[in-house]
């Protein structure tokens, strides 16, 4: 079993320095994005997914990823808004691409308009685990603290369900469960 530092090193390795097939080179900078993103570096990710970009324009997964790398930076959200409206252009309905939507509409305080975009990924996708984060998250900052609680119950009971060993995953419940509990002490002082 490997921790996630050591999946992205054998991700790495097994990437290379580049595929011998020049038709692969864009799903490799797309690999390299991922794994970027996945240690943390938003630059490099940005980077790579620009470099995607500038050959594959239309490239749904890396407006979206896009759009989440800068979405990380509040400053930011306005140019990442565009690319997950283009991402949704392309692949309309799509639940993940609705996730970042949402999140950068979020970023925007524009909860309403998010709060529609999660409920739309999460009508194809209820159980999502990801989702229900994400709408609870966004109820919490709307102070709907039961509907937020019922939302990572949610994520909770399908983590379990599946039987899914993912730490990153149970972090961010325990992360959302612990916002949640903050923000009631603060509405019950």
């Amino acid at each position: 079993r490997f921790d996630r530092a050591e999946c992205f090193d054998r991700a790495e390795s097994m990437a290379g320095e580049g595929p011998d097939d020049p038709g692969r080179h864009v799903a490799w900078l797309f690999l390299r994005g991922r794994i970027a993103e996945g240690r943390g570096d938003l630059a490099g990710a940005e980077r790579l997914y620009r470099a995607v970009l500038a050959e594959q324009p239309g490239a749904a997964a890396a407006l979206n990823n896009l759009a989440y790398v800068l979405a990380q930076s509040p400053d930011r959200c306005d140019e990442a808004l565009p690319y997950a409206k283009q991402a949704l252009a392309q692949e309309p309905g799509e639940p993940d691409l609705l996730d970042t939507y949402a999140r950068v509409l979020l970023c925007l305080g524009r909860t309403g308009e998010a709060r529609e975009a999660l409920e739309e990924a999460l009508d194809d996708r209820p159980g999502d685990i990801t989702l229900n984060i994400s709408l609870a998250e966004l109820l919490i900052r709307t102070e709907a603290f039961d509907e937020a609680r019922r939302a990572l119950q949610t994520a909770r009971r399908e983590l379990d369900r599946l039987a899914l060993a993912d730490p990153g995953l149970k972090k961010k419940i325990n992360a959302v469960e612990q916002q949640l509990r903050n923000a009631l002490a603060v509405v019950d002082s």
